[in-house]
């Protein structure tokens, strides 16, 4: 036995049946074998899992003999350590003015292949400027006299982060003078490259300058809609004034298109003359740093040849003074276009995996990608044998009733404008006697009387298998939660005294993050992992990926455990906190997502804070804790489904496997515990036998 199958025996510790037990069902293809498999979570306070309770042979296939690293070396012995910090200053957003407010932007990152530890940001701020807040969510520092001071703490290798500090300029500060700014960083560990910890905003890079207030009328103009002839388009004007004075005696001019004709307009605020092709428009002010917009509708003429080019003039003035006269003026050129309609549909599935007696959600979406109103918009839905139309909803004519005939269910959605959309969430019940493995092929497909560009994307088919709830899924994973008798044991694990991650703000994520033992996902095995603000645990690569879809789905992020996928944030004294623990071969890695709160508006009221966790363990088990679930989580306020909007689940790599265990539903509880348990003969037989 060579050196590298004792490592592996020696990994299997108390599971040396297992190995005996897979050896017979080597020996014995046929036969059933008796798998030992984590237990529910122990209650006593060093979290490990027993391997005494019997799992059943799933009879899903099983990964390769071969299980693949793909997160990096694994000693210290492939590459030499190294931390090189790095820090950039910028200015950010808002004025360089006395008495006015502006943002800094400190952008710092490790360059080194090896975590760095103990980060410190010291930002000294410039003689005239007072710090004010602290912007997006960002860290919060502490205040040394004008030394702005923001202890990261640990950078992993490769990563970086951003702060941000609003300040003010003091009312007296001159005109001319010139803001220097001087930011550093370091770190515990040895730094291979100081040239580059020191970061000065100079006049010749993003040193600001204080400039003197006036007033600075500009004007731009966009199109909405296409200019086909015969048809009604909208000119879009934007106004503003980016000085700091108030302009009197505003007027702006537009000179429309020789082959358009004039029909509406809406300006507020103004006064105005239309003559002809001219419209005047005018106003008594505008103050500093502020604007409006201004739209015009034209009909394009019917004698308008496709091809020809259309040009509308915008013109703004003031009659004081403007300190910049180079953005006064805009135009706009637009080619005349031939009508065409594109009706696409595309179908998604809502809810979770399909069940016998269970309900299903579907969701359709449907689209004009042309330019013209397609009439007469049809849209049929072929159900699947085993299942039955119960209801639906969506963003579509709410009076419209659907006709089922036989399996299929169909919408007269009559107009449907060009580069219009809407959607239609179809509900569905699986039949009780529906097998397990059983295929639900469901067909969406959309249709118009008038003529289509393409008629390749008018249809959408979306496949599902009906599977037991709680799996096992096609890689032999299960789950059971603390309702269930031989469930798991709810038994929080603290790891705000371990590392505190530096990430704060939206759609963001720390990584690569050493496990401290191999980690065994779905056949592959990891050392290292990332942590997103959006509440999941990925593997081979990080995630800001804020919008939860089912699980499983092919689109990234991939190789994930999702203990609650949303679009959240981490702001303030929130933070996401992670620790190591136990010992070989008990040896687990928890992170939690401390007081987090859903990103508004798409989720909670902000006022309510969510703390849940993710422990994985040595033998492959995942354990997803929820803590605290206060407030209301609900799915996006512009969609009709008031379920919560998470997704909790493991996926692989390819995202064609994977196991849920809710999709926007009221399924989670403060105090639940829900335990991911893989089959150890699919997690442990490929690396005794990878030699």
């Amino acid at each position: 036995m060579n050196a590298y199958h004792k490592r592996d025996l020696r990994l299997l510790g108390s599971l040396a049946v297992v190995t005996l037990s897979l050896s017979f069902a080597l020996a014995l293809p046929g036969a059933a074998s008796s798998l030992a498999r984590p237990a529910a979570v122990p209650t006593d306070a060093a979290p490990f899992l027993s391997q005494s309770a019997e799992t059943t042979d799933a009879g899903a296939p099983g990964p390769s003999a071969r299980v693949e690293d793909v997160s990096g070396p694994h000693s210290s012995a492939d590459i030499t350590p190294t931390q090189d910090m790095n820090v950039v200053k910028n200015f950010y957003s808002g004025k360089a003015e006395a008495g006015k407010q502006f943002i800094y932007q400190i952008n710092f990152t490790n360059q080194g292949n090896a975590p760095a530890s103990n980060v410190i940001v010291t930002d000294t701020l410039p003689a005239g400027v007072t710090f004010v807040s602290v912007p997006y969510c960002s860290i919060s520092p502490t205040l040394n006299g004008n030394q702005l001071v923001w202890n990261v703490g640990r950078v992993t290798q490769g990563n970086s982060g951003f702060l941000y500090a609003q300040v003010q300029i003091t009312d007296t500060a001159q005109v001319g003078s010139v803001l220097t700014n001087v930011v550093r960083v370091s770190t515990s560990d040895v730094d291979i490259d100081p040239t580059d910890d020191v970061y000065t905003l100079t006049t010749t890079l993003t040193t600001t300058t204080i400039v003197a207030p006036g007033r600075d009328m500009k004007v731009t103009q966009s199109l909405y809609g296409a200019a086909i002839p015969g048809q009604e388009v909208q000119y879009n004007i934007r106004y503003n004034n980016l000085g700091s004075l108030t302009a009197t005696n505003v007027i702006i001019t537009d000179m429309l298109p020789i082959s358009v004709t004039y029909v509406s307009h809406s300006a507020s605020g103004f006064s105005t003359v239309v003559t002809g092709s001219m419209l005047v428009l005018t106003r008594s002010e505008v103050v500093g740093d502020s604007g409006g917009g201004i739209s015009i509708t034209v009909r394009v003429t019917d004698t308008a040849p496709v091809g020809a080019v259309i040009t509308n003039v915008t013109q703004i003035s003031t009659g004081d003074v403007d300190v910049n006269l180079t953005n006064n003026a805009y135009t706009l050129t637009t080619s005349i276009v031939a009508s065409t309609r594109n009706l696409q549909v595309f179908k998604s599935v809502a809810g979770g995996a399909p069940q016998a007696g269970s309900p299903i959600t579907y969701q359709i979406y449907f689209y004009n990608q042309g330019n013209y109103t397609a009439t007469n918009v049809i849209l049929t839905d072929t159900l699947p044998a085993s299942a039955t139309f119960i209801a639906w909803s969506g963003y579509a004519n709410p009076t419209i009733t659907p006709t089922v005939v036989g399996n299929q269910v169909v919408w007269n959605l009559g107009q449907v404008t060009g580069g219009g959309s809407g959607y239609i969430y179809p509900v569905v019940i699986v039949t009780d006697t529906a097998p397990t493995g059983a295929r639900l092929v469901n067909q969406a497909s959309i249709s118009t009387h008038d003529a289509e560009t393409n008629y390749s994307d008018n249809t959408s088919v979306i496949t599902m298998t009906v599977v037991p709830y709680g799996g096992p899924d096609a890689g032999a994973y299960t789950f059971k939660d603390n309702t269930l008798p031989d469930g798991p044991s709810f038994n929080w694990l603290d790891a705000t005294d371990g590392f505190k991650s530096y990430v704060a703000g939206n759609d963001r994520f720390d990584g690569p993050i050493s496990i401290g033992f191999n980690f065994y996902l779905y056949g592959s095995t990891f050392t290292q992992t990332y942590l997103s603000t959006n509440g999941l645990m990925t593997f081979g690569r990080g995630s800001t990926e804020p919008f939860n879809k089912n699980i499983p789905d092919p689109l990234a992020p991939n190789n994930m455990l999702a203990a609650f996928w949303d679009d959240l944030q981490v702001c303030g004294s929130q933070a996401i906190y992670y620790k190591q623990g136990g010992t070989v071969p008990n040896r687990y890695l928890v992170a939690e997502w401390s007081n987090v709160k859903a990103e508004v508006p798409m989720g909670s009221n902000p006022a309510y804070p969510i703390t849940f966790e993710t422990v994985i363990y040595e033998n492959g088990t995942i354990l997803f804790q929820y803590q605290s679930l206060t407030g209301t989580l609900y799915y996006s306020a512009s969609v009709e489904i008031a379920n919560y909007s998470a997704s909790v689940g493991i996926e692989n790599g390819a995202g064609e496997i994977g196991l849920q265990y809710s999709f926007n539903e009221a399924r989670l509880a403060n105090g639940r515990a829900i335990l991911f348990s893989p089959n150890l003969k699919f997690v442990f037989l490929p690396v005794v036998l990878k030699d």
